[in-house]
């Protein structure tokens, strides 16, 4: 009864910003107080934010990655960093705008050649939809052959996979860019074989 007794005068006191006498440790602790809720919501938002290009680092990061070690293997040279549009293709498009998003890809081309026969990309793209939501993962390893000056291409996809509904900064999320990068890794075999077939095989239309 006696701690009730406390807490009723408590509440039944006037604030401290209506009285004159208030203290400035009571004011800020009244301050605090009032705006702890918002502080949290601001504070869990920047956490969340941070999350999501925490991910889109590590996954720009595979990206350039794989390019520089496929370049290697190939002899080619990394031509140039390209939007990654055929992996966002990947993942369709969505209903509405996405709350984020972003993509990206390296074109590696052989050297010494103005008008190469061949290209190969290395993209991938990430998209979530809702701002408290999952993310959409693509990643594309793409051989194509040109077949003429104008540009017109005949694409091979050494591998496209989507990763679909990955909560962010969770052990899925770890696990979809492990086995995209292993995936990735996987793939140099047969981009070898495409490109090889397609220098040593193919010409122009």
């Amino acid at each position: 009864m006696q701690d009730m007794a406390v807490e009723l005068r408590a509440c039944a006191a006037s604030p401290p910003e209506a009285r004159p006498s208030a203290s400035l440790a009571e004011l800020h602790d009244r301050m605090a107080a009032l705006t702890a809720a918002s502080r949290q919501r601001v504070s869990q938002t920047q956490d969340r934010r941070s999350r999501i290009l925490e991910a889109q680092g590590e996954l720009a990061q595979i990206v350039a990655d794989t390019a520089s070690e496929l370049s290697d293997q190939l002899t080619f040279y990394v031509h140039s960093q390209d939007s990654g549009y055929q992996a966002a293709a990947l993942l369709g498009m969505p209903p509405f705008s996405p709350y984020d998003g972003d993509n990206w890809g390296w074109l590696l081309l052989p050297p010494g050649q103005q008008r190469p026969d061949v290209e190969v990309t290395v993209a991938a793209a990430f998209r979530m939809l809702t701002e408290d939501g999952p993310a959409d993962i693509a990643a594309l390893l793409r051989v194509d052959r040109i077949l003429d000056e104008r540009g017109l291409h005949d694409p091979h996809e050494v591998l496209a996979r989507t990763y679909l509904g990955i909560p962010v900064a969770s052990a899925q999320q770890a696990n979809v860019m492990a086995d995209i990068r292993h995936s990735l890794t996987s793939s140099f075999p047969a981009a070898l074989r495409q490109v090889l077939q397609i220098i040593a095989g193919e010409t122009r239309i």
